[in-house]
Parts: C-alpha cells; structure tokens; sequence
C-alpha cells in the first residue's frame, strides 16, 4: 500500500498539478487563437474571390476624368494617386480603408526608429487585385513599352507610375491618363492642375515603372497571392531602373559661383 505523502508535499503536489494544467490550457489557448489568426491573414493577404466581389464592389468598366488632390503630408503620393484611380472608377476611397491596407503610416522595417516610406510597390499591387483591378506592368527599356501605355490609356483606362522626379531624384507616385498628341496627362498630387508630358520623354527621363491598370476582378485562388509577388518583383527591379535613369538625367548640381560663403566673423581688415 502507498504512503500517502505528507501534508506539505501534498500541497506542493496539487499546486504542481494546478500549475501544469495551467500551462497547458493556456498554450492550447494560444495555439488555437494563433491558428485563427494565421487563416485571417491568410484570407486578408492571399484569397480569392478577391475582396471586392466579397463585399460587393466593383469598379465601373469605363472610368472618367481623373484630377489631382494636393498632397499636404510629404509621403501620401501613392495614397493620393490611388485615390484618384478609385474616384475617376466610381469607388469611394473611404470605403476600402486604403491608408491603413497600404501601410502608409507604418516604417518599412519595424522597431528601428526608421520612418515610413510611403507606399511600396507589395502594397500597392496587393490592394489593385484584392479590389478588383488587372494589372499588366510593360518593360520600360523596350522602345514598344511607350506606345503600350498610349494604347491602354487611348481605351480610356488609367496607368500608376512611380517617377524619378528630376529635381531631387525623390519618389514619387502619379496616375496617368490619355493627353493630347502622344502626351501622357499626369494627375500629380503636388499641383492642383493637370500636367502634360511628352510621352516618349516621360518613359525615357522619368518612370521607374507603369502599372497598366483596369477593371478585373480574378476569381483565380492565388490571385492576391500573385499581385504581391508582382510588387515584390517590382521593388526589387528598381534599383536597376533608377541607376539607368540617373545616367541619362542627372540631378542638377549646384555651381561654386552660385554657393555664398559665410562670413567671418571678427573685425575686417580694410586696405594693407
């Protein structure tokens, strides 16, 4: 027969017991929130249909005119061109929640201090196909990939491009559209107006890339999946696109005789 233990081993025993089934209700727990967290983003980042036959959007097939929203933050560019894809579509941006789904507020690598970037290509490609758009992205260092664009605004559609701006060689998000006499008509955040361009010089002096954009929705499983992947491809590749295009437009460089030196302080000599 079995001594029974004395009475503070006993104690310690039970609270042994308690203990471990503590732990084990509590991983459990975890495993099992943790599994319908993985299939939520799962859903959010990679199902299909995509987010706009779930929830009933759709954009219209033949966009208007599209104008530009002056940018008052320094990094909402691709905020405010997306934004004015989705009006000249009849969708109210408010309605996708698009400051949040792009990450505009949040930095590219978290915990270090950094601000954010702005909205990265990923991002950008991910939330077009969730909302129902086709992307198609031509080669810019094709002599054909000018005209592609013409072709696909002259149907009246829309193109996102992401520009080496000349003057700072910042980046910098616009939509375009058709213009008059092979121009691109650029839809900028920083003018309140519309701009034009001449197409070929645009491609050739500015664009990082085009992202030829109209109103599919993919009933394709991997679909966002694929858009992502898109973006990532696309981040990756610009580097490359940036180098070439600061080799054939440099930014302006400021001249010696244009530098005001400061002055000394102290007494000034006058004469020998």
């Amino acid at each position: 027969m079995k001594t029974p233990p004395p009475p503070r081993r006993k104690v310690a025993f039970v609270a042994y017991r308690f203990i471990r089934l503590g732990i084990i209700t509590a991983s459990l727990t975890l495993v099992t929130i943790s599994g319908f967290y993985l299939a939520a983003m799962d859903r959010f980042l990679n199902s299909a249909p995509a987010r706009a036959l779930e929830l009933g959007f759709r954009a219209s097939p033949q966009p208007t005119q599209a104008y530009p929203v002056q940018q008052i933050e320094t990094h909402t560019c691709g905020l405010h061109a997306i934004c004015a894809l989705y009006r000249s579509h009849d969708l109210d941006p408010w309605d996708h929640s698009l400051r949040g789904r792009l990450g505009l507020d949040l930095p590219t690598i978290p915990y270090t201090g950094e601000k954010t970037t702005g909205t990265l290509q990923p991002d950008m490609c991910r939330v077009l196909v969730q909302d129902g758009f086709r992307i198609e992205v031509p080669d810019l260092d094709q002599t054909r990939s000018t005209q592609a664009v013409l072709n696909h605004l002259s149907k009246g559609w829309k193109a996102l491009a992401l520009i080496r701006k000349p003057s700072n060689a910042g980046l910098h998000w616009i939509l375009l559209q058709e213009g008059p006499e092979k121009q691109f008509e650029l839809v900028d955040s920083e003018y309140d107006e519309l701009q034009h361009e001449d197409a070929w010089d645009f491609v050739d002096l500015k664009a990082i890339q085009i992202l030829l954009v109209s109103p599919h929705v993919s009933l394709e499983s991997d679909a966002v999946k694929q858009g992502n992947r898109l973006g990532v491809k696309l981040m990756a590749e610009s580097p490359l696109r940036l180098k070439k295009l600061a080799d054939r437009n440099p930014p302006p460089t400021i001249s010696s005789s244009m530098v005001l030196l400061p002055k000394k302080e102290g007494r000034t000599r006058i004469g020998n």
